[in-house]
């Protein structure tokens, strides 16, 4: 069985479980050669068979695989994870070329790939691939197998983030660069216009004391995290706002909605095609009119929900949980999720 740092595949280890993953080099389609223009590979026909075999005796086997082209020099597209497949026992199927262009739907002329067929299984395989084309380097047919040894790598797991203002480590950031800190619950009683936050946040601000007296100007906060690639997107889901006096939502620049109201929550949906593989972030720029100092802060409470969605073994942008006037935050999913 294949180890890696101390982790044993198909097992937990720490925080994180493990699984298998095959990189399987793949050549596939036909190179022609033009005058004066250097080509990929030789010219000719090329074919990649990728086997795979579940050798357990009693275990079923799912596996996912994937699709990563390799360009000269620049990074190339990546496929959607294919359709899981369950491998019964002392069962065998092959991944071939056609299956490989078929993975990328919005290329319908695409005629040569070479890259990685990436392979992902809770079990150990046998993956071996199968490598031909004509003609060879003298003219005749060429035939080659290999096989693909597994490496152990960390799960994405289910992305499950409260990010009620309270609880989750939302930053509060300078319009301009150069200022970020945590955001600061705020002190003393709230200002008679303001309702009672969202179950299960809080009403924060840059300090403490802006519920009583603030500066007017634009204020930008920000909670960001990450998100694994191959992650099932999410139904859209809703959050609930409050902003004295005014905000905009957003996530990755994406406007979610404005906030016109300190007294009443207004429900946002958000799309979840806003979300993207990598660094995402919730921003919301908050706005204290006015001529003089007045209070200013927002609350904000929601669930995301992602299935393997988790970046493995890292840690959740969570600060402290609170007891908000209504209650713990960990009980906020109710309110958050869409129907």
């Amino acid at each position: 069985m294949s180890k890696e740092s101390g982790c044993q595949c198909g097992q937990a280890h720490g925080a994180c479980t493990t699984e298998f993953q095959y990189a399987v080099k793949i050549v596939c389609g036909e190179v022609v050669a033009q005058n004066g223009v250097a080509t990929p590979v030789a010219p000719g026909r090329y074919w990649t068979a990728i086997n795979i075999h579940n050798p357990a005796i009693c275990q079923d086997a799912h596996f996912r695989w994937k699709v990563a082209i390799a360009n000269p020099v620049e990074p190339g597209p990546i496929s959607a994870f294919q359709r899981p497949i369950t491998l019964q026992p002392d069962r065998a199927v092959e991944i071939d070329c056609p299956q490989v262009m078929q993975a990328f739907p919005q290329q319908p002329s695409l005629r040569f790939v070479k890259g990685y067929v990436v392979i992902e299984s809770d079990v150990e395989l046998d993956v071996v691939a199968v490598y031909s084309g004509t003609p060879g380097a003298c003219g005749s047919n060429s035939f080659h197998t290999e096989r693909v040894q597994p490496r152990c790598v960390p799960v994405c797991e289910d992305l499950v983030l409260p990010i009620n203002t309270g609880f989750a480590d939302w930053q509060t950031v300078s319009p301009t660069p150069g200022l970020l800190g945590s955001v600061a619950p705020v002190v003393g009683p709230l200002p008679g216009p303001w309702s009672v936050p969202p179950f299960g946040s809080q009403w924060v601000s840059q300090n403490s004391a802006d519920s009583q007296s603030a500066a007017p100007g634009l204020r930008r906060y920000q909670l960001c995290f990450d998100l694994c690639y191959g992650y099932t997107p999410p139904a859209p889901f809703r959050i609930q706002v409050l902003a004295d006096n005014t905000a905009l939502v957003y996530l990755n620049n994406s406007l979610i909605g404005s906030i016109a109201g300190y007294t009443t929550p207004t429900t946002l949906p958000v799309n979840p095609s806003f979300l993207q593989v990598g660094r995402n972030c919730f921003r919301i720029d908050v706005t204290n009119s006015g001529q003089s100092q007045n209070p200013t802060g927002f609350a904000l409470a929601g669930l995301l929900h992602v299935i393997r969605g988790k970046c493995p073994c890292s840690p959740l942008p969570i600060a402290a949980p609170v007891h908000g006037p209504a209650g713990l935050v960990e009980q906020s999913e109710d309110l958050s999720l869409a129907t």
